[in-house]
């Protein structure tokens, strides 16, 4: 499939549906994130001090209390990591749309802060994945559009960008063998990604989503787009 083919209305997605789901699992996952930092408050705290993350704009975007760019309804880019940057960039040429990408990478957020961002274009520091902060940017964002590069992004996340209404995304997916036990063992993920728009890497790993449970759409071929 190619890139013009994408319809950016096309993907249906129920409020009410996903407004069940995502509160229960977001209780849950909110419990476990509580216990992990508590228990891991005295390494994580080292850490951020040794990497000089300690900063009240980091503090800030880490709760989702950030100031967003003044852009009406821009598209919501999610990335992790300089590869996965570089695959959606292409569709943000493309689309001509003001967009917004959020990133957990301080070294791609601060990249982007040096050569990339423009008035139609911003990047921020993604939430940590509590439901209150991602709930709270996605509102203050007002996306029209969420895409993920590939699957990497954080279970609540998923969740509250799924129940959000906005129509959703995931591109460039490949089915690597964690993500396999992911599909299996967690039914919700599956379910999640099915009332989405999922296009994969290439063929093969279209098949193998198939096989997983998974309805994939087609394929976007990122290497076609980048010569285009």
């Amino acid at each position: 499939m190619s890139f013009s083919e994408l319809n950016l209305r096309d993907i249906p997605c129920s409020r009410r549906f996903f407004k069940v789901i995502s509160t229960v699992t977001a209780n849950l996952l909110d419990m476990a994130y509580l216990i992990f930092l508590f228990l891991m408050s005295p390494f994580l705290v080292l850490l951020i001090r040794r990497k000089s993350l300690w900063t009240k704009q980091n503090i800030l975007s880490w709760l989702g209390l950030a100031k967003t760019p003044e852009m009406v309804s821009p598209v919501l880019f999610h990335a992790v990591s300089f590869g996965e940057f570089r695959n959606i960039s292409f569709i943000v040429e493309r689309l001509n749309k003001p967009c917004v990408v959020l990133t957990p990478d301080q070294e791609l957020l601060e990249y982007l802060m040096k050569n990339w961002v423009n008035r139609e274009r911003a990047v921020m520091l993604a939430p940590l994945d509590f439901s209150f902060a991602v709930r709270r940017i996605l509102r203050k964002i007002h996306p029209a559009l969420i895409v993920i590069s590939e699957v990497d992004a954080w279970p609540n996340f998923l969740s509250e960008a799924a129940g959000s209404g906005v129509p959703l995304y995931f591109v460039n997916v490949r089915l690597s063998p964690g993500n396999s036990i992911l599909f299996r063992l967690f039914p919700l993920y599956r379910m999640l990604l099915n009332r989405a728009g999922v296009y994969a890497k290439d063929q093969k790993n279209r098949a193998l989503l198939k096989k997983s449970g998974i309805a994939c759409r087609g394929v976007v071929n990122f290497k076609l787009l980048s010569k285009t």
